[in-house]
């Protein structure tokens, strides 16, 4: 997971700086780490959406051996993601994922349910922003569409990412999934986590209405 979100940021930068003989400005660092990390959440969204079933029953299994305390969810949550090292073939494949939403479940009951809310906002965000999300990164870096067509394009695709991380959180509060965690997981595991999808689009939508303005890339040159 750490590879993937470093080259993801880290090549984009790279190219940008090769082609133009400078290094590019903290925010299209920052925008090429969302949108890279956004591209693989995508691919974990895809697994819920294609591999539900197995989750919810993943998720029973795992409610009955996980003893419901902070200390049971964080071991199970420890044990994700220090698992061994998996080879290509399985990280390419949607049913690895599984796990994290079948454990994330023990937050938010909702990702192991094909009915809920929750379930249909990140399917839908895996389907309609991978591409966006690639787009941007591509985009900025070697300019391969205008920049105003750039702009409109991930000015959509920002405000779904906003508009459906805001909804998750309201229903999650009207819900009452806090009760029973501790102020620790909420704040690592709902807040961070989920907080980093308020952030991100907040500057895509900042830097996508200055593209359309502007007309061109120089938001994304550091001052001479």
């Amino acid at each position: 997971i750490a590879a993937f979100v470093v080259a993801a940021t880290s090549v984009p930068c790279g190219v940008f700086a090769a082609l133009h003989h400078a290094a590019p400005s903290a925010l299209f660092v920052g925008l090429a780490f969302f949108c890279g990390l956004n591209a693989l959440i995508c691919f974990w969204e895809l697994a819920l959406a294609y591999r539900i079933r197995r989750i919810e029953r993943d998720f029973r299994q795992l409610r009955e051996r996980v003893a419901p305390t902070p200390r049971g969810r964080l071991s199970e949550l420890a044990a994700l993601f220090t698992a061994r090292v998996a080879p290509v073939s399985q990280v390419v494949s949607l049913d690895l994922w599984c796990r994290i939403w079948s454990t994330y479940a023990l937050y938010d009951p909702a990702y192991a349910n094909h009915e809920s809310f929750g379930f249909w906002i990140d399917v839908a965000n895996g389907h309609a922003t991978l591409v966006p999300s690639a787009l941007w990164v591509v985009g900025t870096t070697v300019e391969v569409l205008p920049a105003r067509a750039l702009g409109l394009v991930s000015l959509v695709a920002f405000y779904q990412e906003l508009y459906g991380t805001l909804i998750y959180f309201a229903q999650f509060v009207y819900h009452r999934r806090y009760r029973g965690k501790s102020g620790l997981e909420i704040a690592l595991f709902v807040g961070l986590s989920n907080g980093i999808w308020i952030v991100g689009p907040l500057v895509g939508l900042y830097a996508s209405v200055v593209l359309i303005y502007d007309g061109d890339f120089r938001l994304f040159h550091p001052p001479h």
